[in-house]
């Protein structure tokens, strides 16, 4: 088996280092490595060529700017080998990772293995977003996974007019051929990409959901969101005990029983910093989102009419 490990990214010098030498730590390495490269500003298409020049199997190919789908494109598009496995910046996978596909794959027969991947904050604001948003259990993704050439043939690459879920697009279009997933449940790889401030939060969320609703994904949470926001002012407006229940109901739910059932520990969560991060975060997000998903919604209703 051969396989060629493809990489979008968009100035990440700083990541890439870390990150090519893990790859090149496997006990099983890889065919190739291809890292292309979004018309960085900084020196990622330098290190790549460098690190190319020392005799390493990598290569840098040239991208442009719209997401990370453009950048999976072309790589899987230029790939030599027969296997191809996507990885972010951001992700520094162990060194039995590669194995662990592939020992997988064999062992299954299936025509993708998703591997798993675990943040891993830093500072406490990291560790409070972690909470929120994905918490400490590891979880199946696409970047970080392992596909034989024929899938992309047979649902097609990622969608390049997305800046955002393009992976979660492809995703469900994954399962509604498939029906099911390979999972390596070993080998989980760390994740150390995580927003730093809130600031990066809002732009990260806003853009996401608003991304989600010309993708098509997420209905459930568009219609929790546009409905729920409306009502939760109304309720505000004309009833001030049914708002502090609907407070107390919301504080319950996004600020101790959702991090907790991610897997936060609850001692770590009681302790009022830590839960006064947590909380603020989650009415971040949810604003963001909320915003998001208007936004789109609107730019998907007056398309037809900008269009013509």
């Amino acid at each position: 088996m051969q396989i060629s490990v493809v990489i979008p990214a968009l100035n990440e010098e700083k990541a890439l280092p870390g990150l090519l030498e893990a790859l090149l730590r496997q006990t099983r390495l890889p065919g190739e490595i291809i890292v292309v490269d979004a018309d960085s500003t900084d020196r990622t298409a330098g290190i790549v060529e460098e690190w190319g020049r020392r005799g390493h199997p990598v290569r840098c190919l040239k991208g442009r700017r719209g997401g990370c789908g453009i950048g999976r494109n072309i790589g899987i598009q230029a790939a030599k080998c027969e296997w191809i496995v996507i990885l972010d910046c951001g992700m520094v996978p162990i060194p039995s990772w590669l194995a662990g596909l592939e020992e997988t794959q064999k062992r299954t027969g299936a025509q993708a293995v998703f591997g798993t991947c675990a943040y891993k904050p830093v500072s406490s604001f990291q560790k409070a977003l972690c909470a929120v948003a994905w918490g400490e259990r590891p979880v199946p993704v696409v970047p970080c996974a392992l596909f034989h050439g024929s899938v992309f043939e047979t649902i097609g690459l990622f969608r390049e007019d997305l800046e955002a879920v393009e992976d979660r697009e492809w995703f469900k279009r994954f399962l509604r051929r498939y029906g099911c997933l390979c999972v390596m449940q070993e080998a989980i790889t760390p994740h150390l990409d995580i927003p730093v401030d809130l600031r990066r939060v809002l732009r990260k969320w806003f853009l996401y959901s608003h991304c989600a609703v010309r993708a098509g994904v997420l209905r459930g949470a568009q219609i929790l969101y546009l409905l729920g926001v409306p009502l939760s002012l109304f309720i505000l407006a004309y009833s001030w005990p049914a708002a502090l229940g609907l407070l107390l109901l919301y504080t319950g739910i996004r600020g101790i029983w959702l991090p907790l059932a991610r897997g936060t520990a609850l001692a770590w969560l009681m302790k009022p910093a830590n839960f006064a991060r947590v909380f603020m975060i989650a009415c971040s997000i949810d604003i963001a989102k909320a915003l998001g998903f208007a936004a789109g919604r609107y730019s998907l209703l007056w398309k037809p009419a900008g269009a013509a």
